[in-house]
């Protein structure tokens, strides 16, 4: 509609201003045109279905006998588009003040309300579900973080009762990590080693404990008397023995066990054969005495079979003291016969 009244109005603007040049040069029928030029501003003001078919009659008794093109078939032409425009015009207000606005603007607000009630419903149902989401995720980290709190209790409980376990233990124990780092030992095993408590040892890396040990004065040796103690086999998971004094120059005896795990773990046990150690030297002292000694010592089990034979019988018999371990001593004639 404004469109259309655009161009009416820029009809209406050249058609007043050609009307009156028109009559100004006294060209034929003048008068004629520009009460037509009135009737058509008339028109535009008011509508007239009556009007519209006078404007129509006088523009053809005007167009009657007009042949050749010119000034004034122009303007007639003008006028006669410009008529056009204005009935559509008039339609177009006609049909827009038709239109029932207090309904149509009723049913515009009912939709501005419905969309936004619309929004408002979805906005609170995001909201909704949001909050439920993000009680959803604080049940998941309660329950997380409980679960975490039951595995660490879990774990500390574990690590006293291993702790414990350990330290019930009368060996010495160690356990060094598959990186050969220290992780734990027990009460004992800092007794066997006290330089271990003092320097803080856990984390401590193995070959750093082993030069400790040989800086103590620890000596390794083999469990028999054949060849030198293997440090490598020992680490291995053989036994040695280890020899410790103290600062008063007390001599103490530990069996030691060095053994890898299938992990890379190294468990490390330590077991005091003081007592063991010194009857034994205190055997081998005796059994070099008896060996010196001219007399023939032998000595039988409960079942009268030689258990030893001093060198010295040798001087009493035709035999050894080798040869006759194991015979029957008690029997005369199995001596005899042999």
């Amino acid at each position: 509609m404004q469109s259309k009244s655009a161009i009416v109005r820029n009809e209406l603007y050249y058609l007043s201003k050609a009307v009156e040049d028109y009559h100004h040069q006294e060209g034929k029928d003048a008068n004629a045109i520009m009460e037509l030029g009135h009737e058509l501003l008339v028109f535009t003001l008011f509508d007239s279905t009556l009007r519209l078919r006078d404007i129509r009659a006088h523009l053809e008794r005007l167009n009657r006998g007009e042949a050749q093109p010119g000034l004034r078939s122009n303007l007639l032409h003008h006028i006669e588009r410009a008529v056009g425009y204005v009935w559509d015009l008039h339609r177009l207000m006609g049909r827009y003040q038709g239109i029932d606005t207090h309904t149509t603007f009723g049913e515009l607000n009912q939709l501005i309300n419905e969309g936004y009630t619309r929004q408002f419903q979805e906005s609170e149902q995001r909201r909704a579900w949001l909050a439920a989401l993000a009680v959803g995720l604080v049940l998941l980290l309660v329950w997380t973080l409980g679960g975490l709190a039951r595995e660490r209790r879990l774990a500390e409980q574990s690590r006293r009762r291993l702790s414990d376990a350990i330290e019930s233990l009368r060996e010495g124990f160690a356990l060094f990590d598959a990186q050969g780092r220290l992780v734990l030992y027990n009460r004992q095993f800092a007794v066997d080693y006290p330089w271990i408590k003092e320097l803080g040892a856990v984390g401590m890396p193995y070959d750093e404990y082993r030069d400790l040990k040989d800086k103590a004065g620890v000596r390794r040796m083999p469990l028999v008397e054949q060849g030198d103690a293997d440090p490598v086999r020992a680490e291995s998971g053989v036994s040695h023995l280890e020899r410790l004094e103290d600062g008063q120059g007390a001599e103490r005896w530990l069996l030691a066990n060095d053994t890898l795990t299938s992990s890379g773990e190294r468990v490390l046990v330590r077991v005091d054969v003081t007592e063991a150690k010194q009857r034994e030297l205190e055997l081998a002292k005796l059994h070099r005495a008896v060996e010196q000694i001219p007399v023939s010592v032998i000595i039988t089990d409960g079942e009268g079979n030689i258990e030893y034979a001093s060198p010295d019988i040798s001087s009493a018999s035709r035999f050894s003291g080798r040869s006759v371990d194991g015979r029957c001593g008690a029997s005369n004639g199995t001596w005899k016969g042999s």
